[in-house]
């Protein structure tokens, strides 16, 4: 007998392998790729964008949103282009969601898109204070601190005073649930934000202590009118380091980009470089001239 077989117009066989060989190829590729543009290689990019940027980049596919949310990438953004943003005072829980807030509040602020409230209680100058979220510390020249709550009516919103110091309160900043200040009085003191309990004086400064900054964990860096650096702890509530490179008092400071390092400003007109991390042996690393009279303020980014 006779069959009849059918043929269909297509493909050969061979062709088709061709094709699937091919479309093997190209989706290898795209693998390789995307393997070279993930890790490290992908977050140092991701690096130089800006904000916008960044955001946009979060669209693009499952894999760049992974990374471009990266919390060491957030916190590279935050204290390197930051530039005019306030340094977080203690270690934030999210860098990007604080970051995002912070540029937030800033836009509101430039714009006017702001509510005026106004504090009474302090009976003399307010020379300082430190916010976490919705509360607020004060120090004046009253010798004495004041925490405020925001969330409350302003006419209430005084929630302690933290009566203590001799003299007036110069500085003041918040760290891991403390309020720690310095005062006229040389004294640097250590309050639970909580109940409002003292709960240490350290004392090595040998005149009044004028500027403190917090790196947010376990130090808080002072600069006093004996032209010293000191860092102390939090925990044991000791000093750990003693640092002397300016000739007259330290009128301001900052933390440095890098983690250990402070900046310090003085009127002897000269700023500094410290690098803190061996102390008590740390010293100066940089000393920045060329003022014609005392440096008040400094910001490192």
């Amino acid at each position: 007998s006779t069959s009849t077989r059918r043929v269909t117009p297509g493909r050969s066989r061979g062709a088709k392998h061709g094709g699937e060989s091919e479309a093997d190829a190209q989706q290898e590729g795209r693998r390789t790729s995307e393997s070279l543009l993930c890790g490290e290689v992908l977050h140092a990019v991701f690096s130089h964008l800006d904000t916008p940027a960044l955001c946009r980049a979060m669209c693009v596919c499952r894999a760049w949103r992974s990374h471009a949310r990266d919390e060491r990438l957030w916190m590279w953004m935050y204290l390197r282009h930051g530039s005019g943003l306030p340094r977080p005072q203690q270690l934030p829980s999210s860098w990007r969601a604080d970051y995002c807030e912070q540029l937030r509040l800033r836009a509101n602020w430039l714009s006017g898109r702001c509510l005026v409230t106004r504090l009474s209680g302090h009976k003399e100058a307010v020379n300082c204070f430190s916010s976490c979220g919705d509360i607020v510390v004060s120090g004046a020249d009253d010798n004495d601190l004041r925490v405020w709550d925001l969330e409350r009516d302003p006419d209430d919103a005084c929630t302690k005073v933290l009566s203590g110091h001799t003299g007036k309160v110069l500085c003041c900043c918040i760290v891991r649930g403390m309020v720690v200040s310095g005062g006229e009085d040389k004294a640097v003191m250590v309050w639970d934000l909580k109940t409002g309990a003292l709960r240490g004086q350290m004392r090595q400064h040998t005149s009044a202590v004028l500027c403190m900054v917090t790196d947010g964990r376990r130090y808080v860096y002072t600069g006093g009118a004996d032209y010293e650096l000191c860092k102390w702890s939090v925990d044991s509530l000791q000093c750990e380091g003693i640092m002397r490179k300016h000739r007259s008092p330290i009128l301001c400071m900052c933390l440095g980009c890098d983690e250990g390092y402070v900046v310090t400003g003085s009127r002897d007109r000269d700023a500094c470089v410290w690098n803190t991390s061996n102390a008590p042996t740390a010293a100066c690393t940089h000393t920045l001239t060329g003022h014609d009279a005392a440096v008040t303020c400094v910001h490192a980014s």
